[in-house]
């Protein structure tokens, strides 16, 4: 068995850009996360060890947006898709990461990156 999840509109403030404004100080990003995990044995124990513990997803994920400075937007997302390969267990995963504060016509931009595994 398996099962999709989700986690949206998770504040990050992240140094990326390649205006020299965009440089100077981190700016609002807004990050969602999907995936997809197999379920039976966490349905079985009822044990969050036995599943993706999405809380410690996201702050590892937050904690290494916060740590790291891109030019690119999508060189940011393949790294935080690659976190998320090497320590969680998902079979799917979908990305999408928002600038809020770019364009000033415009509500955001941003990427969407997913993969599957299984």
């Amino acid at each position: 068995m398996k099962y999709k999840g989700f986690v949206q509109g998770i504040d990050l403030n992240v140094l990326v850009g390649i205006h020299d404004w965009e440089r100077k100080k981190p700016q609002p990003v807004l990050m969602d996360i999907e995936y997809e995990v197999e379920s039976k044995r966490a349905i079985q124990t009822d044990d969050v060890q036995d599943t993706l513990n999405y809380e410690a997803m996201v702050n590892h994920l937050k904690t290494v947006a916060e740590h790291t400075q891109y030019q690119l937007i999508e060189s940011l997302g393949h790294h935080l898709v690659s976190e998320v390969e090497t320590h969680f267990p998902v079979l799917w995963l979908r990305i999408r990461l928002a600038k809020t504060s770019v364009i000033e016509c415009a509500q955001a931009c941003g990427i969407e990156i997913e993969r599957r595994y299984d």
